[in-house]
């Protein structure tokens, strides 16, 4: 592989090929250095949100926020593709599936309680 600068090859051989790391202040977990020459370079800037609390990816449905891109892409997808049949009573909140309304409530003080059927000798959540 070829690297533009001298400074691209030393933090290759640094991080690659001798395991230099670069501890986070918080916490002490290691992280390689940020540069733009490495993928892992937002890895220390995501892992530090968890110190932080910061959530910049919000919901555009239901305005949730999320410390990844990644978790907010994948909750967007509950509220999409299907007819929503199940609303929140408390917030008017709508979900496709019983178990993500039930899961939801749990944010609320209302509690809704899981229901059970007997399926084979074994209990299944409906």
């Amino acid at each position: 592989m070829a690297y533009r600068t001298k400074l691209q090859l030393t933090n290759h051989v640094e991080q690659i090929h001798i395991g230099v790391r670069y501890p986070c202040t918080s916490c002490g977990k290691k992280f390689m250095k940020e540069t733009k020459a490495f993928i892992q370079s937002g890895y220390l800037k995501s892992h530090m949100r968890i110190h932080t609390g910061e959530k910049p990816f919000k919901c555009d449905v239901c305005e949730k926020a999320f410390r990844l891109s990644y978790h907010m892409k994948k909750h967007r997808r509950t509220h999409g593709g299907k007819p929503s049949s199940f609303v929140c009573e408390e917030c008017g909140v709508a979900f496709f599936q019983k178990k993500l309304l039930w899961e939801h409530s749990l944010t609320h003080d209302v509690k809704l309680e899981p229901t059970f059927i007997q399926v084979h000798n074994s209990f299944v959540n409906v």
